[in-house]
């Protein structure tokens, strides 16, 4: 199995032994999307942070 996520669908690929592809494409789950506010969360938090110190250190300045 092969998963692709393209904006808010999955896109999922099934391969049997016999070489047989099965497509199945569903819109992305609850937990994926409470992963990816939280992964954009964090992103801005570490930037937030990272200017924060920066400005503490004198780097603007």
């Amino acid at each position: 199995m092969a998963r692709l996520t393209r904006g808010r669908r999955n896109i999922d690929f099934y391969v049997d032994l016999l070489g047989s592809v099965t497509v199945e494409e569903k819109p992305i789950s609850p937990a994926q999307e409470q992963g990816r506010f939280n992964a954009w969360l964090l992103l801005i938090a570490s930037l937030l942070l990272a200017f924060v110190i920066a400005y503490l250190a004198g780097f603007f300045s």
